[in-house]
């Protein structure tokens, strides 16, 4: 058995942990011997290589695929809800108007809209781990993507800033269950060898999702100020992420995970011939399952959050959670959230500003793709201590350069570091947060623990939503 300690979790890849309790070590001989076997199995599995495992396993990828098309639609509304700021239609419709001339939502609204929806997603992150446990996965993603699909339609039917801020929080609860289920499932369903990579890529999401965005607002910059379609068409655009989830979701099975939970063990392996399309992977990944379950359930007394800090789950919580409170406190909200605003508000016109945009998101994009080539060679830990340390240099080179706003070299240099900013986050930490918080917990903890890293993003990014419209908005301070 391996012994679990900081060092060891941060470093290796998903493995099987026999955990031991404060008090000595746990020993079942019946699920021992289950564990020897799916370690032998998992052993043989592990000597495929990657493009092997896909070509074995194509149809546990496309789930895995469908699962982070599905995740598109969170990053898309986070950014949809901050980009419209920089759409002159959208303030004009719901602004007033400045002695320049120019029109500007308050500034209390453009934190509503932001801290809101990320509130809602923290309260649909919480009850996602007790739907999913009780009704399955699948079926809670899709009644999610349902709602989805109707609260949008009340964003793009608002004719004022309360309906408007309405469907986006009711919309934001829907995404955060869906985002935390997605996750989960990802990591439940993608083969071994892939994991590191499958569950990296949830990643992406957050870099494909905005592209579509700023590539819509680029297309439809250059309206007549009048037409309010000039915005109402980046939130429709969501309803064809979710047409496509739901149906690619048709031929998704449930979790076999979720299954093994309910004892319904033949259901378990129906999932998975559906997955592996192999009859003798399917009966040991439901070996391999059963085993990880079963000693989930000896150690664990029950699977409430309040064991996630119990004994050793506390050391894996920790682990897990750490990353993700780190993220939004690395600086990645300040050059993401608002950052076609930015570049208008430094003198740059519309079109422009979304050029500058759609060059760092493409940036960003590259960052997730060259993440996968590293994310299961340098090491967790390692990858997020470099990563981090890059990205507090350019903290500081953005915050000494922005200083000099008449300086139009400096202004430069600030925009060229906020343009390389995300494809350096994507590159190191912000793709290797989700195997870090998916690999560490126990199976019966694990929904939970994603549910709870999720959230304190999310806890973390409703705060800085908050404070940073205050900060550069024209109608505030203007930093």
């Amino acid at each position: 058995d391996r012994a679990v300690d900081d060092m060891d979790v941060m470093k290796n890849q998903t493995k099987t942990v026999t955990v031991q309790e404060d008090a000595g070590s746990f020993h079942n001989p019946g699920i021992e011997d289950e564990l020897t076997t799916a370690r032998a199995y998992e052993s043989q599995e592990s000597q495929l290589s990657k493009w092997e495992t896909f070509k074995k396993f194509p149809f546990s990828c496309y789930c895995v695929g469908v699962m982070i098309w599905t995740l598109n639609l969170t990053s898309f509304d986070i950014v949809a809800g901050g980009i419209v700021l920089s759409i002159s239609q959208f303030r004009k419709h719901f602004g007033y108007q400045m002695p320049d001339g120019s029109y500007v939502v308050p500034a209390k609204w453009i934190s509503a809209f932001s801290g809101g929806p990320l509130g809602a997603q923290i309260v649909g992150q919480y009850f996602s781990s007790f739907l999913s446990d009780q009704f399955g996965k699948k079926w809670i993603i899709i009644i999610s993507l349902i709602f989805s699909a109707g609260f949008i339609g009340v964003e793009v039917a608002a004719s004022n800033l309360h309906t408007f801020l309405i469907g986006k929080t009711l919309n934001g609860v829907c995404l955060g269950v869906i985002q935390s289920i997605c996750v989960s499932y990802v990591s439940d369903t993608v083969p071994l060898v892939l994991r590191g990579i499958g569950i990296a890529l949830c990643n992406i999401s957050f870099s494909t999702g905005p592209m579509v965005v700023y590539i819509i607002n680029y297309c439809l910059s250059d309206k007549d100020e009048d037409d309010q379609w000039a915005y109402k068409a980046t939130f429709s655009a969501q309803w064809g992420f979710t047409v496509v989830s739901l149906i690619g979701l048709i031929f998704v099975p449930e979790s076999p995970y979720y299954y093994i939970f309910k004892n319904k063990s033949q259901m378990a392996y129906r999932a998975l011939q559906k997955l592996y399309k192999d009859p003798g992977a399917s009966q040991e990944q439901r070996k391999i399952i059963k085993a990880t379950v079963d000693q989930s359930r000896e150690i664990a007394e029950s699977t409430s959050y309040i064991d996630l800090f119990k004994g050793l789950n506390r050391i894996r919580t920790w682990i897990s959670v750490m990353p993700f409170l780190i993220l939004p406190n690395c600086g990645i909200y300040f050059t993401a959230a608002y950052t076609t605003y930015y570049f208008q508000l430094s003198g740059y016109d519309d079109r422009k500003s979304f050029r500058f945009t759609l060059g760092q998101q493409t940036i960003s994009l590259v960052g997730c793709v060259v993440a996968l080539f590293f994310v299961d060679s340098v090491g967790r830990r390692s990858g997020f201590l470099y990563g981090l340390g890059i990205l507090i240099v350019f903290d500081f080179i953005i915050g000494i350069a922005g200083i000099y706003t008449h300086s139009q070299h400096a202004v430069n240099t600030t925009i060229a570091f906020m343009m390389f900013y995300g494809g350096t986050y994507n590159t190191f930490i912000g793709s290797l947060v989700y195997p870090v918080c998916a690999e560490n917990p126990t199976s019966y903890l694990r929904s939970k623990t994603i549910a709870l890293g999720l959230a304190l993003t999310n806890v973390m990014n409703m705060l800085w939503s908050f404070v940073f419209p205050y900060l550069f908005n024209p109608d505030k301070v203007q930093i």
